[in-house]
């Protein structure tokens, strides 16, 4: 896996959580609204088949809105937290993705 394809997975993680995120932030805004039908993002892996070699290739992540009946505070708050931990785990990839281009801009120098 390239360190592009790292960077690439990163980036559809951090939009996958966003998304995430923004899902939260409409669900309990309109906790009190009549009629609101609440929105979860469910987030899933994608992971793409190399050409002749048979490995594979970074993919990323994708995401899919599903309607709820109702919003759960306790429910939004997990959501919020999950979705915290995996942006801070995409960022870490790409701070190590950094390092690593710097590292071999260094060692090109």
């Amino acid at each position: 896996m390239t360190v592009s394809g790292v960077t690439a997975s990163a980036v559809s993680a951090l939009t996958a959580n966003a998304a995430r995120v923004a899902a939260v932030a409409d669900n309990v805004a309109n906790v009190g609204t009549v009629g609101f039908k609440a929105t979860q993002v469910r987030t899933t892996t994608v992971v793409t088949r190399q050409g002749a070699g048979g490995g594979f290739a970074a993919g990323g992540v994708r995401t899919v809105a599903l309607e709820q009946s109702n919003v759960d505070l306790a429910g939004e708050f997990a959501n919020l937290v999950q979705a915290r931990v995996a942006y801070g785990a995409a960022v870490a990839v790409l701070r190590t993705a950094d390092e690593t281009f710097r590292a071999l801009i260094d060692i090109r120098t």
